[in-house]
Order: structure tokens, then C-alpha cells, then sequence
């Protein structure tokens, strides 16, 4: 059983990206907060997780201290950083952190849902119906995306 922890104050976001990719052979961790997110990581199994960066105001990084969490608690977790954000060096920080890709709001769930795949995600052919008729609404209403992929080191 494959583990995607999912991280994001917006409740909307996080509903429709459990819906999206929920599926057999997935077991969804859902967190709208910094706590919660950090008791799942401690007390469970994780193989991958989508972090929002901004959970709160006060504290507009909070999902890079759970990407630290995660990479302490589960060295093989991998982690794709979502984030609304403006800040330039963001970016940066999300991949010195340990993120794997990094992904700005408005997001494509197509484009999230293949690089999950590629961190080992079960295959989505295998999709619930309702998931992905709910799925298509959304794109239908038409979510603009931005993927940026570290580049490869040449040494």
C-alpha cells in the first residue's frame, strides 16, 4: 500500500485533490494544519507528500518545516511543495529543503497526478469513476498551472 500525505489550509483544494487522487492500492493522509500534518508524519507510514507552504499568516513557510519533518522521519519520502506564494526564493528553499518538485497554484491535477506517478503513486488508469467525472468538472472550469522542475546537476 502506497502512502500520499496531503497538506493544505484550503479546504476546497484539499477535498478536490483527495477525490482526484484517491484510488486502490493509495492510503490518503489529509491535513489542514501544521499540528496535524506533524502527528500524521510521526505516527504513520509515508512513501510521498503534497505540501502546501502557506498553512497560516503568521507563518508563511510552515510547509517547509514539515518537508524537514518528513525527510527526518521518512528519509525515503519524497515531497512535491505546492505553494500560491509570490516569493522568489521560494523556490530555492522548497528544494534545499528536500522537495522533490515544486508546484504553484493554480495547479493542473493532471500535472500533479504525473509526477506523483513518477514518485511511485499507483497508476491513475485505475481511478475511481466518480473521482475522475469530479475531476473532469474541475478542469472544465479551467485551473491555469505552473510546473517548475529543479534542474539536474551535471558534476
Amino acid at each position: 500500500m502506497y502512502t500520499l500525505l496531503l497538506v493544505d489550509d484550503d479546504r476546497a483544494i484539499l477535498e478536490m485533490l483527495s477525490l482526484a487522487l484517491d484510488r486502490p492500492g493509495l492510503h490518503l493522509l489529509t491535513a489542514r494544519n501544521k499540528t496535524r500534518a506533524a502527528y500524521l508524519i510521526g505516527h504513520h507510514p509515508v512513501d510521498a507528500a503534497v505540501l502546501d507552504v502557506q498553512l497560516t499568516t503568521a507563518n508563511q513557510r510552515e510547509g517547509l518545516d514539515l518537508l524537514r519533518l518528513l525527510r527526518q522521519n521518512h528519509p525515503n519520502a519524497q515531497a512535491i511543495v505546492l505553494t500560491g506564494a509570490p516569493d522568489a526564493d521560494l523556490e530555492e528553499a522548497a528544494y534545499d529543503a528536500g522537495a522533490v518538485f515544486f508546484l504553484r497554484k493554480p495547479l493542473s491535477l493532471p500535472d500533479l497526478q504525473r509526477e506523483l506517478l513518477k514518485l511511485g503513486l499507483p497508476d491513475t488508469n485505475h481511478q475511481r469513476p466518480a473521482a475522475a467525472a469530479s475531476v473532469r468538472r474541475s478542469a472544465e472550469r479551467g485551473a491555469a498551472h505552473h510546473l517548475r522542475l529543479r534542474p539536474a546537476t551535471i558534476s
